[in-house]
This record gives structure tokens, sequence and C-alpha cells, in this order.
């Protein structure tokens, strides 16, 4: 059995990245489960997430990888 880990988060993205389906990539491709706890996401403004990432550590880190390749400034909150 593998050990799961459990991350809170703060995405911070470009405005022009706002527009990318980021949580369901993490879902699908990278076997996480993720709650979402506050968002602030408005067309052509810069866009905040607060979520829970939950996986295994390793898809965690590969996840978290996927979405610094869109600029996003990832903050780990607790």
């Amino acid at each position: 059995m593998t050990d799961t880990a459990t991350k809170k988060l703060m995405l911070s993205f470009p405005r022009w990245k706002s527009e990318r389906p980021i949580i369901y990539h993490l879902v699908k491709d990278y076997n996480l489960v993720v709650n979402v706890y506050r968002a602030l996401i408005t067309p052509e403004a810069e866009g905040h997430l607060v979520l829970d990432m939950t996986g295994t550590k390793a898809d965690i880190q590969r996840g978290m990888e996927f979405v610094r390749t869109f600029d996003v400034t990832i903050n780990e909150t607790g």
C-alpha cells in the first residue's frame, strides 16, 4: 500500500493562464484528489486558488512541477 500525503497550497497565476484546465490535469494526469477551499478567478485578472492536494508524495511533487510550467507561484499554507 502506498502512503498518501496532503499539502495545503495557495496558487497564484497570471491572468493569461487563468483559463487553463489546471485542476482537471492534476486529477486526471497526476492521480491527485483536489479540494478547493477558496478561489478568486476573474477573466483577464490574476487568479488565486487555495486548495489541498492529496496523493502520493511523488504524485504531489509531479503535480506541483506541472503547475509551475504555467508560471504559477505555489505557496504552502500549512
